[in-house]
């Protein structure tokens, strides 16, 4: 019953969403508030030690999904929402198609596998058990376990243990639907980011090649496409604020920046490089006042999360493995100075890219070539480019740091840390292929960059289509 009340409280928000900022712009910011407010509404649930926690869930879901629709809902007008793009039905249906088969495929292996990976029942799962049936908070994030990582932030494991308590049920059924999220929203949300400027077409190419991605159709359970989706998330509601709807995705950003930092410790590395490419993009065009302004919806979004993040690392989390075992082996020092952790580094990420669907390196090489079509109109790329440089340099430094046997560490991480990237990278590719291919004036702004010299794609003219 409470499951239920929960559903529909939800269900109507997204409808009211829908209905100002249209269909999947409507959808993919209503699924992405539930999944933010019920993770971070359970953890606070268990930090006060309120009883009845699925009621405590569904009154402040309830409220706070409001308050965040009439939040969001300042910075529009009252236009109505746009309607499906002349030239888009095919697209949609096309794509429709294609989740369809990648939910069967994942459902299907689900069922084989119900538990999923490693780190799903060793660290995951096992979090969220924990959270749904101690009644100490502090005990679920004991240095006892130190194994599995207690210092991770647990967006996952706070949905599933919420949903748990929704359902009144330990059900299995829980992670494997939660796992499903990840792929269906990436895929819809990579289409639309392309179909909102005029290029639905190079949308759905673009969620085709995502799934076809053999590590993307498996249903592991992991944290890593849940945090994939929100790095995709932050770049493609930037892109996308421009016009009536600017503050409204910059606000969206924000959250998805913020689920990122929520999701696991890389994403605080991920916002790191946000910030750090904001800042020197203000500091390129002499623009900081403007960044400023476009900082602020950002902030208003990422706020929940950076206040909840600030209290579970001062005083729950452990210290991370990485620091903990700095004094452990050779120095930090020796490490830097080994050029064989460098090689080794280095031809891991090689092949793991090289390994990659035959697709995306089609793909590269068709946006290697557009590079040399027209560069300059390839600006709107470079800070979406920047952060994932940013992202795989910290990375790159991780392991070069690690206290762990380098080999061993590599060896059962760095396809995650992929995954993570994986959506972005496509997005970056296919940004490329859509600005080299656009000839158009522009006529909004972007916070990224001053797109009154280089534009992103506004939108084909409809005859072209």
């Amino acid at each position: 019953m409470i499951i239920t009340l929960y559903l529909m409280i939800s269900l109507l928000l997204t409808a009211i969403m829908v209905q100002r900022y249209g269909d999947l712009a409507g959808l993919l910011l209503g699924v992405g508030l539930a999944i933010s407010i019920t993770s971070l509404g359970y953890f606070w649930t268990l930090v006060l030690g309120l009883d009845a926690p699925a009621v405590w869930l569904v009154l402040a879901n309830g409220t706070a999904l409001w308050l965040a629709h009439k939040t969001l809902s300042g910075g529009a007008t009252s236009a109505p929402a746009p309607g499906i793009p002349a030239g888009a039905l095919r697209c949609r249906l096309l794509l429709a198609f294609t989740i369809g088969l990648t939910t069967i495929a994942l459902l299907t292996q689900s069922m084989a596998s119900p538990h999923g990976g490693w780190d799903a029942w060793a660290i995951w799962n096992l979090r969220a058990r924990f959270m749904a049936d101690s009644g100490q908070i502090d005990q679920v994030f004991s240095t006892v376990y130190l194994w599995s990582h207690p210092d991770y932030p647990v967006l996952l494991p706070s949905l599933t243990a919420a949903f748990w308590e929704l359902s009144g049920a330990r059900s299995q059924t829980v992670p494997i639907c939660i796992g499903l999220i990840a792929p269906t929203m990436t895929m819809l949300l990579i289409y639309h980011v392309f179909e909102r400027v005029g290029y639905h077409w190079h949308g759905l190419v673009a969620a085709i090649v995502l799934a076809s991605n053999d590590a993307f159709l498996v249903p592991l359970q992991y944290a890593d496409q849940l945090l994939g989706l929100a790095f995709l998330a932050t770049g493609a509601f930037i892109t996308l604020a421009r016009g009536q709807h600017r503050v409204v995705m910059l606000r969206a950003a924000g959250v998805a920046l913020g689920a990122a930092m929520w999701t696991k410790n890389e994403g605080i590395l991920f916002a790191l490089a946000v910030l750090a490419t904001a800042v020197l993009v203000a500091f390129v065009r002499r623009s900081l006042p403007e960044m400023s302004r476009a900082a602020i919806p950002v902030l208003q979004g990422a706020a929940p999360f950076l206040a909840t993040l600030a209290w579970f690392k001062s005083r729950l989390a452990p210290d991370n493995d990485l620091f903990a075992g700095a004094g452990q082996g050779p120095s930090m020092l020796d490490k830097i100075l080994t050029p064989e952790r460098y090689e080794l580094i280095g031809t891991a990420f090689t092949n793991q890219y090289v390994t990659l669907t035959p697709a995306l390196m089609a793909l590269s090489i068709f946006a290697l070539a557009a590079l040399t079509i027209s560069p300059r109109r390839l600006t709107p790329v470079l800070a979406p480019a920047l952060v994932l440089l940013m992202m795989h340099t910290g990375y790159f430094l991780v392991y070069l740091i690690t206290p762990n046997d380098l080999e061993w560490h590599l060896a059962t991480s760095l396809d995650r840390l992929v995954l993570q990237l994986w959506p972005g990278l496509l997005f970056i590719l296919m940004l490329i292929v859509v600005c080299s291919a656009d000839r158009r004036h522009p006529v909004e702004s972007n916070p990224w960059f001053d797109d009154h010299k280089y534009p992103i794609p506004a939108g084909k003219p409809q005859n072209e289509h």
